[in-house]
């Protein structure tokens, strides 16, 4: 009997079909293997989830119909530290996540970031001008393979970061064979995290007119969804708390690139601290005001009662420093800090934050809330 032949359309929607599946297994294999391995890592383990942490407890704020921006995670070694993101980004992402407990919302977090990370590698290929549709599912698989192990992907598996989707959207822009919806995911990605906002200054200096008015209206769009839904959130953040640099971490963070603050530090401070501590030895951090903050009755560590503050702060620094997948490696690659050198150094979050102290963590050697 004659086997009936396979139409080109259909034999490429299989190959479509078992590319992605693949990656999906892969991801979920990888999500599984970085937590195996970094759970069990004294150094790594006190950082796992230190991301997902804060956003899963601003998806539980957002349920119980407090407001986001009173909202402070407190770790014994960074401080106080505050949801940073837009409330739209709560709303799709962190609401919906709070429902998992920690273990389970960081393996699906994970996941998804790897499956993110393999549609990286495949718009990557194509815009490299890879078109044999086998030759680039299996270098997207192996792509994702090699990429896991790189340093800055490994440090958002360890935090649970957000950049994975972000560089998603961007890349899916300049991918785009067609004019017409090119912008819209840059602008889509600033909206959930204002870094991406840089690219529209590139599509103006591009001259990408259509792409850069794409992107600024999709912005704009994300910001009147937040303000349609979240009214109070919206208003206080990009009202003021999107400019507060401070609340992206103390000016002793290696990432915190902002020349200036309100009170007058920021990285130039910093340099000149580097270079009278390589002189002197030693340093210590300005001082801040403080706002009272609500803290949340199940993210106090033990031995925490009652409200904390936090320093009045910001988000500046995510513009001026688009690092990007970097962001977390850089904080956590530097150089250590005794946690009693700045005692009135923070540090907020939507850059990094800190593992919820929930119930078993305390137990696993991980005492109060890990940093």
């Amino acid at each position: 009997m004659t086997p009936t032949p396979v139409s080109p359309g259909r034999r490429g929607d299989r190959r479509t079909l078992l590319t992605w599946s693949a990656v999906v297994a892969v991801s979920v294999a990888l999500a599984l293997a970085a937590s195996w391995i970094y759970t069990r890592d004294d150094y790594w383990s006190r950082r796992w989830t230190v991301d997902l942490t804060v956003y899963l407890a601003s998806g539980e704020t957002v349920r119980e119909g407090a407001s986001l921006y009173d909202l402070v995670i407190i770790s014994p070694l960074y401080g106080e530290m505050p949801y940073l993101y837009p409330p739209l980004t709560a709303l799709l992402f962190f609401v919906p996540l709070s429902f998992l407990p920690v273990g389970a919302a960081s393996l699906v977090w994970n996941s998804a970031s790897l499956v993110a990370l393999g549609a990286v590698v495949w718009l990557s290929l194509g815009i490299a001008g890879v078109r044999d549709d086998r030759t680039r599912s299996v270098l997207t698989v192996v792509g994702l393979v090699l990429a896991a192990c790189l340093l800055p992907v490994r440090i958002q598996l360890i935090a649970g970061q957000i950049n994975m989707f972000l560089l998603l959207l961007v890349l899916l822009d300049f991918s785009r064979r067609s004019d017409r919806l090119r912008g819209v995911g840059i602008g889509i990605a600033a909206g959930l995290k204002i870094t991406p906002l840089i690219f529209i200054v590139y599509l103006l200096v591009t001259r990408r007119w259509a792409a850069a008015r794409n992107a600024l209206a999709a912005f704009l769009a994300t910001v009147a969804v937040g303000f349609l839904v979240l009214p109070g959130d919206a208003a206080r953040y990009w009202g003021g708390l999107v400019f507060h640099s401070s609340r992206a971490g103390g000016v002793f963070d290696t990432p915190n690139q902002s020349l200036a603050r309100r009170d007058g530090a920021g990285a130039v401070q910093r340099a000149v601290h580097e270079l009278v501590a390589a002189g002197h030895g030693g340093g210590r951090a300005v001082g801040d005001g403080r706002g009272a903050l609500r803290v949340p009755p199940r993210f106090r560590p033990p031995g925490v009662l009652g409200d904390r503050g936090h320093r009045p702060a910001g988000l500046a620094r995510e513009l001026g420093a688009p690092l990007g997948l970097r962001d977390p490696a850089a904080r956590l690659a530097g150089r250590p800090v005794p946690p009693d050198a700045f005692p009135a150094a923070g540090r907020g979050h939507g850059g990094t934050g800190d593992r919820l102290h929930r119930p078993g963590l305390h137990a696993r050697g991980h005492p109060g809330v890990p940093a």
